[in-house]
């Protein structure tokens, strides 16, 4: 299970449990590679409107001509862009999560969404699924 949820004006929480975890670094690693995984994703993540949670897909996109993390839509897919420099962040922070059995600290990555002026900080959560 993996959820972006916004919280607020500025903040994206990013919660996952272990099978979301080793997607996501399965992902990461390239062993799927370009390939769309399952999340859950409130909408107002990207246009900032009170929406619905949907089932979507979502993409992680190594493009080193960028300059900070981005996310946005494409066709329907959620597109996670990053650089060298965030992957190697994005990648040791969910392997100490994955080792220590949570995300601290919860603060994370800063993201650019489309259309906004600055950038949205995404906060994670390791969770147990079995109390969702």
């Amino acid at each position: 299970m993996i959820k972006f949820l916004r919280t607020n004006r500025a903040s994206i929480y990013l919660i996952f449990d272990k099978n979301g975890l080793d997607l996501m670094l399965n992902a990461l690693k390239g062993q799927e590679q370009n390939r769309p995984f399952q999340i859950e994703f409130d909408r107002s993540v990207l246009n900032h409107k009170k929406t619905k949670i949907e089932s979507r897909k979502m993409i992680f996109v190594l493009d080193d001509e960028i300059d900070c993390s981005e996310l946005c839509d494409f066709e329907g897919t959620i597109i996670w862009r990053f650089n060298s420099e965030d992957l190697d962040e994005i990648e040791y922070r969910f392997n100490e999560c994955k080792k220590d059995g949570f995300f601290s600290p919860a603060e994370f990555i800063s993201v650019h969404v489309p259309k906004d002026y600055g950038f949205d900080q995404i906060y994670c959560q390791l969770v147990d699924q079995s109390s969702l």
